[in-house]
């Protein structure tokens, strides 16, 4: 956000038009999505058709990877608005083209800048892409211990410290506003029987006697606030700016059956949308971490059912480690350091999604696919390659490949006006009745 309005200042100063004029609303925004998404798109696709053509073995895969490139992913299709998904598969093949001289033995000081730069900017915008830069660096470090020390990490530092301090001077805090999900520390507890006259919203002697006990010291001018009745409770003391939640425990018959916590969860504030009580739709999260796995693999959000060309991606991965023979690190070409690294990465970050609690469980809530692998795709479109080579050499198998690309660009483009919307499967199964999100 703080580039993008450096961004707008620049546009504002020199074209003199600006957001605040209804009028020219139209043309410095497309102007912004343009500078944004479209040109650095562009020059990505220019630099993966490059590392396609040197990965590549056939002339028909080498095409069905770029066809799939630039028409049927969610990249484009996340490229019609301003968004992190888009621009951080963008930085991926950024780093992808500079790691490949690097991995060939031909890298030079700026390919190890440049891809220090651009895998921390990746995981500027996806925090989980953090997985992969450590995992390259750790790769470089070892190979080239010496310019990975003077190259690579101070881009990295260049980006973590605009990260970091742009989050401290915006939240006064070094963690970012979604890692406040939830209650801070537990520093006390009252009786449950207080709940009743909690429930009145007035701190009577009763209640400032208890929570004093407890260690807290309170001005005259403290208030509580029902949040859930009889279950939720907010204290503010506004003399020293301090908030607390009091949270009714499950054990809630017990004599100390009130927690009072350290205010941490920045998603409940009045007339919040993720309240536990009164969220619905997808955000209310999957109860069934079984459900869950299945919906994110092949059903109303997989990975496979609205983008089957990423079931090449999984043969193609194990079509270059199949004639590996014994592992042996410094043996590894390009080609099996990238089936290995995407399989590592793959599993890592979908595993974590995954296994996330049940508030977490929305399948990315009102999307079009899982944006949260949106900066994967590079890799699994570099991985299809074996498979699509393979493919290419029979009728039947170009025509698998064809058919597995129609849906994949169908679902892709069946959101193109829009990315913040359901995906068609979702909704051809609600129309079916085959599932129902209150």
């Amino acid at each position: 956000s703080t580039l993008l309005a450096g961004q707008y200042w620049l546009i504002k100063r020199t074209t003199g038009m600006s957001l605040a004029v209804p009028s020219q609303v139209w043309f410095v925004s497309r102007l912004m999505l343009f500078l944004t998404n479209v040109l650095p798109l562009a020059v990505a696709l220019v630099l993966l058709a490059q590392l396609v053509e040197r990965l590549g073995t056939t002339d028909w895969g080498r095409l069905f990877a770029m066809a799939a490139a630039a028409c049927a992913t969610f990249v484009t299709t996340y490229s019609a608005t301003l968004n992190n998904h888009s621009l951080a598969a963008v930085t991926m093949i950024f780093a992808l083209a500079a790691l490949l001289p690097v991995v060939e033995g031909r890298g030079r000081a700026w390919h190890f800048a440049a891809a220090g730069l651009s895998l921390a900017f990746t995981a500027a915008n996806e925090l989980p892409a953090l997985s992969i830069l450590v995992l390259f660096g750790a790769g470089l470090a070892w190979r080239y211990p010496l310019r990975t020390i003077l190259y690579f990490a101070p881009s990295v530092a260049l980006v973590a410290a605009g990260s970091l301090g742009t989050n401290y001077y915006a939240h006064g805090d070094w963690r970012t506003p979604y890692a406040h999900r939830q209650d801070g520390p537990k520093i006390g507890q009252l009786p449950d029987a207080l709940a009743v006259p909690l429930n009145e919203n007035q701190l009577s002697p009763t209640v400032r006697e208890a929570l004093e006990a407890a260690g807290l010291q309170l001005s005259r001018e403290a208030t509580i606030t029902t949040r859930t009745r009889g279950d939720r409770w907010e204290l503010f003391d506004p003399q020293t700016h301090r908030r607390y939640a009091l949270q009714r425990t499950p054990e809630g018959a017990s004599s100390l059956g009130i927690d009072i916590r350290q205010w941490d969860n920045w998603y409940d504030y009045p007339n919040t949308h993720w309240d536990r009580a009164t969220v619905t739709g997808l955000d209310r999260g999957e109860p069934s971490p079984l459900v869950y796995a299945v919906h994110c693999l092949v059903g109303h959000h997989g990975i496979f059912s609205l983008t089957p060309i990423w079931l090449l991606s999984v043969a193609g991965c194990a079509m270059w480690l199949r004639g590996q023979g014994r592992f042996d690190l410094r043996s590894l070409e390009v080609r099996q350091l990238l089936a290995i690294t995407t399989a590592i990465i793959t599993v890592v970050v979908v595993g974590f999604y995954l296994t996330r609690p049940q508030m977490d469980r929305n399948y990315g809530g009102g999307t079009c696919c899982l944006r949260w692998l949106v900066w994967l795709t590079p890799l699994w479109l570099l991985t299809l390659l074996p498979a699509a080579d393979r493919l290419s050499q029979s009728r039947l198998g170009r025509g698998a490949a064809l058919v597995l690309l129609a849906v994949s660009v169908f679902s892709a483009h069946y959101a193109a006006d829009n990315p913040w919307a359901d995906p068609w499967v979702f909704n051809l199964g609600k129309w079916l009745g085959w599932w129902v999100y209150p």
